[in-house]
């Protein structure tokens, strides 16, 4: 993956079954629980044996944010804020913008304002 930046989460995070307390957001859009060493394009099922997982995909394309687009995250008690904002395709135009909000408890909610390129 590409662009990646190591968040503490302020809290244990149960992601199936295993206690995160970081992640990595990466300018693909995506949300890791594990570093990866090796970057994938392939849009396998998930979870899959034979790719990649430990990570949150809310568009499952490859999106670019190192062009255009922000990227915001906030830890707020039992909970952390992750918003994409104006994302693009990494082929293609238009933008997105959506939240990813995790919960202490191991609860994940995705909120999509667009998804004009998706």
């Amino acid at each position: 993956m590409k662009g990646l930046q190591d968040i503490p989460l302020g809290f244990n995070f149960k992601f199936y079954g295993i206690v995160k307390d970081h992640i990595y957001i990466s300018t693909n859009g995506i949300i890791l629980l594990i570093l990866y060493q090796q970057i994938f394009f392939q849009n396998s099922p998930i979870p899959d044996s034979a790719s990649p997982n430990n990570y949150i995909a809310p568009f499952w394309n490859d999106l670019d944010g190192i062009n255009q687009g922000h990227v915001y995250y906030k830890q707020s008690g039992d909970l952390f804020i992750i918003q994409f904002t104006d994302w693009h395709k990494y082929i293609g135009g238009g933008s997105v913008t959506f939240q990813v909000i995790l919960y202490s408890g191991g609860r994940i909610i995705l909120y999509y304002k667009n998804g004009g390129c998706i």
